[in-house]
């Protein structure tokens, strides 16, 4: 394991927390401020700890965090990554590493995500969270309501969470890759062993929630103010196209094949006979189009399920004739 910034014998590492809070920051010299003070602020009846993962940034962000880690030697766990760490996927760096490092650290029964460019605005966020896991050990995440905000912190739209989802989330709802706001999830810590795959896709979040998806449900907690996730110019998933979003999340699909459950392999399926469909529509070119559309039916069995998405997605093929506008281009 690394090495902690100013070791680890600091008020922080005598405590038993209850949650870790696990912080992955890139470049966030203007954002990472906002993100810990978010944290930071919390009122809990229990001890949390902050587990910051610097990823080996260009800019200042190193900097403020390690002002922050000696100001707040009983919350901030401080680790200094190195850039040659990084993995490549399909040629993009990734915070994989980063992530799992920080997992891999944290002492807390619960894990709270909070990536440096994002943060939270409701001072009892963790508590509400963690006191419903730990009367409902029949769920295995909580999550709440978010914004989407650009980097001057101006309003662009409500996190979209379904209103199934609100209702009830179930185990399959998460392993069908139903979107779920990062900032705002609480899990429960060594519910899973993360797979080799995990490493080999590039929206991590996503593959996560499908081996947690095995363990319980998601709950939605209404009375939690919406955080705010940050859109921007240097996030992963905002640079890439809607064609490159479309690939990432069949690549996902495709690896998550490997490591889900028998039983739910014919939802990953679905999803992805869906998303190789939807892909036809950011495909140039009359015979690409017609090879990406017979590609997507390797992936077609007969249930009703895939009947009805069968109907849907061609509905939209033929309305918009191979030039649909479908994905809002966040989530899975």
């Amino acid at each position: 394991m690394d090495e902690e910034y100013l070791g680890n014998d600091k008020p922080v590492n005598k405590i038993t927390p209850v949650v870790s809070v696990s912080v992955t920051t890139y470049n966030h010299e203007a954002f990472i401020g906002q993100c810990l003070d978010g944290i930071l602020m919390q009122k809990t009846s229990f001890p949390y700890e902050v587990i910051v993962g610097e990823d080996d940034s260009t800019d200042k962000t190193r900097d403020i965090c390690k002002k922050y880690a000696e100001q707040y030697p009983d919350k901030i766990r401080l680790f200094l990554r190195n850039k040659k760490d990084k993995i490549l996927v399909n040629g993009r760096h990734t915070g994989k590493t980063n992530s799992v490092k920080n997992y891999t650290a944290a002492r807390g029964n619960y894990i709270a995500i909070c990536d440096g460019d994002d943060y939270w605005t409701d001072p009892s966020k963790l508590e509400k969270q963690v006191n419903f896991l730990e009367s409902h050990p029949e769920y295995v995440l909580t999550f709440h309501n978010a914004r989407i905000v650009d980097e001057n912190d101006h309003f662009l739209s409500e996190g979209g969470v379904p209103d199934k989802l609100k209702k009830e989330g179930r185990g399959i709802d998460i392993i069908a890759g139903k979107w779920l706001p990062t900032l705002t999830v609480v899990f429960r810590n060594g519910s899973f062993e993360i797979p080799k795959e995990y490493f080999e896709v590039l929206n991590g979040d996503a593959f996560l929630y499908t081996l947690l998806g095995h363990f319980g449900g998601a709950k939605y907690i209404e009375e939690i103010s919406p955080a705010h996730y940050r859109k921007h110019s240097g996030g992963i998933w905002s640079a890439l196209t809607p064609k490159e979003r479309y690939e990432e999340r069949i690549n996902t699909r495709i690896k998550v094949l490997n490591v889900v459950d028998k039983k739910y392999r014919w939802v990953i399926r679905q999803l992805l006979f869906e998303d190789s469909l939807y892909l036809t529509s950011c495909t140039g070119g009359l015979f690409p189009k017609v090879k990406q559309y017979f590609s997507a039916y390797r992936y077609f069995i007969f249930r009703p399920s895939f009947l009805s998405k069968y109907l849907e997605v061609h509905g939209a093929i033929l309305r918009k004739l191979f030039n649909i506008k479908r994905f809002s281009g966040e989530g899975y």
